[in-house]
């Protein structure tokens, strides 16, 4: 999770973008105050320390920053449970958090690894009560040791919980990093797909 917000938040200051990142952790806002990464990665000291000094990339725990953006990654934690399923507190508690901040035609991306359905159910159905927002998932696919360059270049894959948030999430994703969308027909087809690459690679280690 970590490295995932870390890099792509770091790329898409770079690339002009206006990026606020949002956390609970005050050790891990310190990091980012301070132009460096939580975590170590091949150039991500450099490529953070660049977008703060910047100042287009910022770091705090004030949720009400989410009122003045256009667009919202939800990238939290999603821990196993004993029983093997998973821990979705992290992902509820944001939304819980944004509901009185979300306005009409944002944009909410859900990056969380995640069972079917939780896209619509956990993020859409609930933020949907507040304001017309459009939500999609688009699953990280970043290595560690090679991040960096993953992020700019291997193509993402875009599933909304309707046509028109799929639309906009490409559409986002093609202007923000300039890459190829692989869009699939729902939230619930792009959660599979990166529950398949997670077994995949499992299978392999």
């Amino acid at each position: 999770r970590w490295l995932y917000c870390a890099v792509l938040s770091g790329i898409l200051a770079e690339n002009g973008l206006n990026v606020d990142i949002i956390d609970i952790n005050p050790k891990t806002i310190e990091f980012y105050r301070n132009g460096s990464s939580p975590v170590n990665e091949p150039g991500l000291d450099k490529l953070v320390n660049k977008a703060v000094k910047s100042g287009r990339l910022k770091a705090s725990n004030d949720i009400s920053v989410i009122s003045e953006v256009d667009v919202i990654l939800i990238t939290v934690g999603t821990p196993l449970n004993k029983d093997g399923t998973a821990d979705k507190g992290a992902i509820r508690n944001a939304v819980d958090n944004m509901k009185p901040f979300v306005k009409d035609d944002q944009l909410i991306i859900l990056k969380s690894t995640v069972p079917p359905c939780t896209t619509e159910e956990d993020v859409a159905i609930p933020l949907r009560k507040f304001a017309e927002v459009d939500v999609a998932f688009c699953p990280e696919r970043l290595a560690e040791g090679n991040a960096i360059n993953e992020c700019k270049n291997i193509p993402v894959v875009i599933g909304g919980v309707d046509e028109r948030s799929t639309k906009r999430a490409c559409e986002f994703w093609s202007q923000a990093l300039s890459i190829k969308c692989i869009k699939v027909q729902n939230s619930r087809a792009a959660e599979l797909v990166k529950l398949a690459d997670n077994i995949w690679i499992d299978l392999n280690i």
